[in-house]
């Protein structure tokens, strides 16, 4: 879980939701130029107990969604952040 938080900390994210988070390194290549970079990888993982339109007490929540972000460089690497919510 420190390690976790380190990256948070190191990318300057501050949310308490972010869980099993990775990091890999990548290669892309665009347009003839390669690019190292590296992707972090992380769940989001938060409890709904009432819908926000109706009120109801039981909600299910169906499927996942995967969205990716461009993050700040640092030290000269980019970041990729992949998030399935």
């Amino acid at each position: 879980m420190s390690q976790d938080n380190s990256i948070l900390c190191a990318l300057d994210i501050k949310d308490n939701n972010m869980r099993n988070i990775s990091v890999k390194d990548a290669t892309i290549k665009n347009r003839g130029v390669i690019k190292h970079i590296k992707i972090v990888r992380a769940d989001l993982t938060y409890k709904l107990y009432r819908c926000p339109q109706c009120g109801l007490n039981s909600l299910v929540k169906n499927g996942k969604r995967k969205t990716n972000a461009r993050l700040a460089s640092f030290n000269g690497i980019e970041y990729h952040l992949v998030l399935n919510n």
